[in-house]
């Protein structure tokens, strides 16, 4: 997020921690700006940030999402991501064919497909692509506090 996209500062080699952007990959650079640029005391909004993150960098994502919400920081986050919508404490609304509704974590089409496919690898070739509940994309509002 710049906050004036003019100043000296948006071009700063340091918001990718001591590497160019240009030079790092999409996930890479991404995290670099969370982890390098994001002070704290902000409201962010994030749309699918798992696309270009292993999962062991989701955790990464979420370690540095949980020291800015203790900077009294916010997060409105789109996401398909099981680890993202387990953020601890977030609430979760699930959008789709009915109005948006809060819904339980392991209520979530994602978590309930990641786990039919975690217990049964093997069996979810033909079942699980297939699948469909009607049930649209999540997205995950993470706040601690009043806004």
């Amino acid at each position: 997020m710049l906050e004036n996209p003019d100043a000296r500062h948006a071009y700063d080699p340091d918001a990718g921690g001591g590497r160019s952007l240009h030079d790092q990959s999409h996930g890479e650079s991404f995290l670099a700006l969370v982890l390098h640029r994001l002070r704290g005391n902000g409201f962010y909004l994030f749309d699918e940030p798992e696309a270009a993150l292993s999962p062991s960098r989701q955790l990464a994502l979420m370690a540095a999402m949980h020291r800015l919400v203790q900077r009294n920081s916010q997060f409105i986050v789109a996401t398909h991501s099981p680890i993202l919508l387990g953020f601890p404490g977030a609430t979760i609304y699930e959008f789709g064919e009915h109005p948006p509704r809060e819904v339980a974590y392991r209520e979530t089409e994602h978590f309930q497909v990641t786990r039919a496919f975690l217990e049964h690898p093997s069996g979810c070739c033909g079942s699980c692509s297939g699948r469909r509940t009607g049930r649209g994309t999540e997205a995950s509002v993470r706040r601690q506090g009043p806004i």
